[in-house]
């Protein structure tokens, strides 16, 4: 599975085994990706952001198994991702003819594309629900997120173009809440190792959010919760409105995460906004509030 495979990858980075800092931007949706119009947007995003790389885009699925995307069209584009996200195999089939669907059967699948240079990885999670339920937690179940791992790409410093690609997939996909961070910030504040077991934590968003990053997007459920106002004037490095919501950002490089420049700035921006907002794993259990979603099911 990708994921446990970024688990890994977040363990060596932040062992100091990584040869370079990659960068995670993670745009997530408050609507379904199943919705043929928002994922057409999925194209656009690409189109506009990493035109060298979609050039050879394709669903990986291991060595030996690539399939060419067709990008003529967004809705060839949008067709093909669809097949192949939620294509099940014959075990899963005899399974479910054996057991049954299981009480949250529904339209889920991820697909994993990768194109003409190994500078990104897009991962995009659709979901039927637009919150999964996981483990007693709320996860939002809608996701595209761009693994950056590269010095340099399209032209530009790798952090000049995730800070370009975070504006542009803000603008184009509307995510209720969106960040981008170095492997090794996201390693620290959310990965557990208790038990001799790896497992992301401070994901429930029915309580909070998981953190506080590099740049960090507020969609609109978001700035009706901490308030548009409270948000542009919070003592952050890069505070930028948006179209469909509020950019802030703790640094210009995501590299200075571990600084204490940094971990002050962070501290006063999340006092400042409210600290019962966020997830924080020195204190797990301390009072959350999360905007009033609306869940598909009673967990």
């Amino acid at each position: 599975m990708w994921w446990s495979g970024c688990i890994r990858k977040a363990e060596l980075w932040a062992s100091g085994q990584g040869l370079r800092m990659r960068i995670d931007i993670t745009f997530s949706l408050g609507r379904s990706f199943l919705d043929d119009d928002i994922l057409a947007k999925v194209k656009d995003v690409l189109d506009r952001v990493a035109t060298t790389w979609v050039s050879g885009l394709h669903v990986y699925g291991g060595r030996k198994q690539k399939i060419p995307v067709d990008c003529r069209s967004a809705a060839a584009f949008v067709q093909q991702l669809k097949t192949s996200a939620l294509a099940r195999g014959d075990r899963y089939n005899d399974l479910v003819r054996r057991f049954g669907a299981g009480p949250y059967s529904r339209q889920i699948g991820s697909v994993e594309l990768r194109g003409s240079n190994r500078s990104l990885i897009v991962v995009l999670s659709m979901d039927e629900w637009v919150f999964a339920p996981s483990a007693g937690r709320w996860l939002f179940a809608n996701s595209m997120t761009i693994q950056v791992d590269a010095t340099n790409l399209e032209g530009r410093a790798a952090s000049v173009w995730a800070r370009w690609a975070f504006e542009v997939g803000a603008e184009c996909l509307a995510p209720s809440w969106a960040s981008a961070r170095a492997i090794e910030e996201y390693a620290s504040k959310n990965l557990s190792r208790e038990d001799g077991c790896t497992q992301a934590i401070g994901l429930d968003v029915s309580k909070y959010l998981p953190g506080m990053y590099w740049l960090n997007f507020f969609g609109r459920a978001y700035c009706d919760l901490m308030g548009r106002d409270r948000l542009l004037s919070a003592p952050a490095a890069i505070v930028k409105p948006l179209d469909h919501g509020i950019l802030i950002g703790l640094a210009e490089a995501p590299g200075d995460w571990s600084s204490d420049e940094y971990a002050e700035r962070e501290s006063g921006v999340i006092e400042y906004l409210g600290p019962e907002y966020f997830f924080d794993r020195r204190r797990p259990d301390r009072p959350s509030r999360a905007p009033a979603f609306s869940f598909p099911v009673e967990l």
